[in-house]
Parts: C-alpha cells; structure tokens; sequence
C-alpha cells in the first residue's frame, strides 16, 4: 500500500482544511467510496499541473459512533489539553478530516465544493478553515515555519505507520490545531527581542552563535526533546491564515505515533524539560492561543477497488 498524498508532497500554496460530522451512518460507505473514486480518478489526475492534494483522516468519534473500535489504530486518541488552549479537544474533535491543498485558489475552491457534494448527507461540514503559503515558507509571525523537519527519506520512519503495526502500514496520524496569533503584541518588540523568542535568526532562520547563546526557554530550544533513543521529531506541514479580525497558524503536523507530538508539545507547554531541566514554557506561547484542534487517523490508499475508509465498515 501506498500512503496518501498531502503528507510528504512539498506543502502547496493553498489549502482548505474540513471537518465533518458523521450524520447518517447508513449512507457512509457509499458517500466515502463515491469521493475516494473521484478523488483517485479525477481530481488528482486533472489537477496534477496544480499539485492538488486530497487527503482524509478518521478521529477517534467515528470508530465509537459506528460500533468499530475494534478497528481502530492503537495508537489513536482523544487529543489531551494543554495549558493555554482556549478549547475543549471533545468539542472541536471531528469525525472526519479532509485536507485540500494546491498551488491555484480557484482549483482548490471547485475540489473542495465536490468533496463536500460526494460527501453529504453522510457527513455535515463541523469546520472550514483557510490557509495560504507565504514566501519562504514563512508564517504570519515573519519566521520560517518547519525548519527543524526531517528531509527525504528520512521523513518515513518518522510519519508512517510500520512494522509496530502492520494493520495500518503506511498510514500516518494528523495532529490539526488552529493557533490564533496576538500579532498586535509581536509586532511591538523588535526583531533582536523576537529572535530570543524564536531562537533563530530572522533573515535566515540560521541558529544562534554561538549555540550556547540562545534562551533556554526560546521555541527552538523548547521544542527540541532529546532522548536516549535519540531527537523526537515530527513532519511539519502547517499552513498561516489570516482575515480581518484574525490571523495565525493552521498547524498540521504528522507522525507514526501521537506520544511524538504530545512529547514535544508538553514540554513546549511546562516549566520543566524532558531532561528535568527546568528553563520555564516555551517564549512563544505568550504570542498564541490554540482555539481548536482534534487527531486524526490517515490510512494508507487503499488497493483494488477499495475505498478510504472501507475498514470501518468491514
């Protein structure tokens, strides 16, 4: 099997980012199978000059909504909640997740209108949200976004599913949280103070020299976890937004397994390191407010004439 497109394609300058409601479980199988071959039929072969991505995941309330724990990956969970989240996980968790990304608004409008046709009445759109690339993979906060990701092949054993559980290889996990930035309160330091906030240079992202001179409590620093097996990473692959009265960062990260995500993220958020350092939160966290988010389940294609998500109903 094949894992799904919008995991390791380079990130598009476009995305949509939905989240459904199951609403009639009757009709599920037919409305999933209807947009997985339009999907592996159409959409990705038409649109291939844009990039166009379509890619869906399952949270943890449609396994339990349709009687199929039994079939839902170890490793999927509740997402906790953090000090500083102004949200209830249960309440902004979806059923369904599908990411639409591309290089042309216009393109990534029509595939997300026939997502959401192929999809209903089966499942009811609970959260639309837009996202857009900026130069230099940069986020709305002036700083280049992801740049401690793994490269090339080195990206597989930290994103796909393996040999820990073979029901599910070449799946992955999506970690979505929507981070509302106070851009009013970033902008009023200068570039010196929000480099000691970031732990990178500005205009290159470029680490402190020396090393030993970046704040303790900077992101970078606090979002590096080092254990004895080695670096815990993540796949990075977030998308800024912005509107009149709001802007930020629609974070999507990927993983093979969530204690990943939730181990850098708890020490971003506490006081105290994984090392037993204890340096205080992460500067950044002053600057954000994550206001929804949920897990999701990323099978792999599926082969034959199945059909992205055909194992909740086997």
């Amino acid at each position: 099997m094949a894992h799904q497109r919008g995991i390791l394609d380079p990130p598009q300058q476009h995305a949509v980012l939905m989240t459904f409601d199951l609403e009639d479980a009757s009709a599920a199988p037919g409305r999933l199978r209807f947009l997985w071959e339009d999907v592996s039929e159409r959409l990705h072969d038409w649109y291939a000059s844009y990039r166009l991505t379509v890619t869906v995941g399952f949270g943890l309330p449609l396994f339990e909504k349709l009687g199929r724990a039994a079939a839902r990956p170890p490793a999927l969970k509740a997402m906790p909640g953090w000090e500083g989240d102004d949200f209830d996980p249960a309440a902004t968790q979806g059923d369904l997740v599908v990411q639409v990304c591309g290089d042309d608004r216009a393109i990534v409008h029509h595939a997300e209108r026939d997502v959401r046709h192929h999809l209903a009445p089966a499942f009811a759109v609970r959260d639309y949200e837009v996202g857009f690339g900026m130069p230099g993979s940069r986020g709305v906060l002036g700083f280049v976004d992801g740049t401690g990701n793994p490269h090339d092949d080195a990206r597989i054993p930290v994103v796909l599913i393996g040999d820990e559980d073979p029901a599910h290889r070449d799946g992955s996990y999506m970690v979505l949280r929507k981070i509302r930035e106070d851009l009013a309160a970033w902008e009023r330091l200068d570039t010196g103070r929000q480099e000691q906030v970031i732990g990178r240079r500005k205009a290159d992202s470029a680490p402190f020299d020396p090393p030993e001179s970046t704040p303790p409590t900077s992101h970078k620093e606090k979002s590096t976890v080092g254990t004895p097996g080695g670096e815990v990473e993540i796949l990075r692959r977030s998308f800024p937004f912005g509107g009149r009265d709001e802007a930020g960062l629609l974070f999507v990260c990927w993983v093979r397994d969530l204690a990943q995500y939730e181990t850098i993220k708890g020490q971003m958020a506490g006081a105290r390191n994984v090392d037993g350092t204890e340096p205080g939160k992460d500067a950044i966290e002053q600057f954000y407010t994550a206001v929804s988010g949920g897990y999701y389940y990323v099978p792999p294609e599926p082969e034959g004439d199945g059909y992205l998500g055909d194992f909740l109903f086997e």
